[in-house]
């Protein structure tokens, strides 16, 4: 069945194919908070198909979301953003497609910034290649030198640092950012989730309990205090999350991962945090069981490859390594 989209998005996708005919200016301008950039111009048939993609994307419709982002491509073969977002759904389904796509945009996209930032992207989440968050950082470092001071660059550099256990480099990294730049990579003020993960790693979880309030379910708590390592305060939580719902299904997975409940296991009904699927299907293929991993990882295919998480992120790289 095709989506179908919204009446307000089919009417702008109308008016920007009815401007082709509108010659543009050879560089335009617009403002990004107080700086003025100047940019290459694009046809307005190529900003509705990127548009477009974009908003398939968003509504898990990946292989429209391909053709629109291929036709965006054929309408500007230099916009660098059509590329990496083509090679970024295919890498979901098919990496080595991916690459493919990339590879060409790589020749012939201006500034190819975001096409290494992609790919690095995709690299992160492999889970048969390891070495792919060393080739990550070395494709987020082509993207850097094409755009330094591009902050949320700079993060996923950091975030890859860390990840590698290579917390002095991610430390001199960070200090680097903010001599170049004039300012600091992270805010002063940690996180909500970099509070919730310190009160979790002092085992204090009455605090970890308070700060989670508007954040995380308490389910997820489990399931976050379990892949920190903390067994205690991770078994304690979700038998405190199951007295009170029998079947909530972080709290279940992370009794089964530590062993309290035995085969046969409770049917998983309710929605698992992507951490909690991380952490299960690495449980399934610890304890070799394939055909069990398969059926669960079908079940459960997470969309969280976007996730500002670090835990996430560092969890995909801990079990590639």
């Amino acid at each position: 069945m095709r989506p179908q989209l919204p009446f307000t998005v089919h009417l702008c996708l109308l008016v920007a194919i009815g401007c082709t005919a509108c010659t543009p200016s050879q560089v335009i301008e617009r403002r990004r908070g107080d700086v003025l950039v100047s940019g290459r111009p694009i046809s307005a048939t190529a900003f509705a198909w990127y548009n477009r993609g974009l908003y398939l994307e968003r509504n898990g419709f990946e292989v429209q979301a391909a053709v629109a982002f291929e036709a965006t491509t054929h309408e500007d073969p230099q916009g660098a953003r059509a590329w990496a977002a083509w090679g970024r759904v295919l890498c979901r389904t098919s990496p080595r497609l991916a690459k493919k796509v990339w590879n060409e945009g790589l020749q012939r996209a201006h500034n190819p910034s975001s096409i290494y930032r992609a790919r690095a992207e995709c690299l992160i989440l492999s889970t048969t290649n390891p070495d792919a968050p060393q080739r990550a950082l070395e494709d987020a470092f082509k993207a850097l030198a094409l755009e330094p001071k591009e902050k949320n660059l700079n993060q996923f550099i950091f975030g890859i640092y860390e990840a590698l256990g290579q917390t002095d480099k991610a430390q001199e990294f960070a200090h680097a950012y903010q001599l170049y730049a004039g300012v600091a990579l992270f805010e002063t003020r940690p996180s909500p989730l970099k509070q919730i993960d310190r009160a979790l790693g002092q085992e204090d979880l009455a605090k970890a309990r308070n700060l989670a309030v508007g954040e995380l379910t308490p389910g997820h708590l489990a399931s976050r205090a379990l892949a920190w390592g903390k067994k205690g305060i991770a078994r304690e939580q979700a038998l405190f999350v199951l007295a009170a719902e029998p079947d909530q299904a972080d709290a279940t997975i992370v009794q089964i991962i530590l062993g309290d409940l035995v085969a046969p296991y409770p049917l998983i009904t309710g929605e698992l945090s992507p951490i909690a699927q991380l952490l299960f299907s690495r449980h399934l293929a610890q304890i070799q069981d394939p055909g069990a991993q398969d059926t669960f990882l079908r079940k459960y295919n997470s969309r969280s490859s976007k996730s500002a998480d670090p835990l996430l992120k560092l969890l995909r790289l801990r079990f590639q390594r």
